[in-house]
């Protein structure tokens, strides 16, 4: 499962972006590229390394896995607002082609969203694997990696550019991170 998760991403991602291309100019995908691969590196530097704690300890942890789980969401969810604090406060030093970043609201909005999102969405697949539900992991990347694919066209028509190729990422980010969190962590649980 864990294996099939990795190429079903890897193919709807690819697709996600051969779309992206025929439907949006290259700036505005090269754009929502930069913000997606920041945004992705910052949510695994926000997880801390407490996923691997989780697929080591979940196990073990009997009557404190939901607070095991809990702790590690919570502490995450904070990190990645330290994170993304560090990271915007410092565009200037790190990241000066992405300034514009701090001084449009709509795309700060969708960053931090993107960001913490993505840091509870690893905890979570770790989780699932801990619990050795690899295939409601790999559910989860399906529903993420085509949900992306028909949100990408509304913002295309509504001529959003790179934010629509950013914001359809984050509602099917969004969602998969829903359906984790509400059905699959319940699920497994028990």
């Amino acid at each position: 499962y864990l294996m099939l998760a990795s190429a079903v991403n890897s193919l709807l991602g690819f697709i996600f972006w051969v779309i992206a291309a025929r439907l949006y100019s290259a700036e505005d995908v090269g754009l929502a590229s930069a913000l997606i691969s920041a945004a992705s590196l910052l949510a695994v530097i926000a997880s801390l390394g407490l996923g691997y704690g989780i697929i080591r300890f979940l196990t073990q942890s009997g009557k404190n896995a939901s607070s095991l789980i809990n702790s590690s969401l919570t502490l995450s969810g904070l990190a990645s607002i330290v994170v993304l604090l560090i990271f915007i406060g410092g565009l200037d030093f790190w990241a000066p082609a992405l300034i514009w970043l701090r001084q449009n609201p709509a795309f700060l909005i969708v960053f931090i969203i993107f960001t913490a999102g993505f840091t509870l969405i690893i905890l979570i697949g770790d989780s699932l694997v801990a619990k050795r539900q690899a295939g409601l992991n790999l559910a989860n990347s399906f529903i993420r990696g085509l949900l992306r694919l028909p949100l990408l066209i509304i913002p295309a028509v509504l001529s959003l550019h790179a934010l629509g190729i950013f914001v359809s990422h984050t509602i099917a980010l969004l969602t998969s991170l829903l359906v984790g969190i509400f059905l699959f962590l319940p699920r497994v649980q028990l």
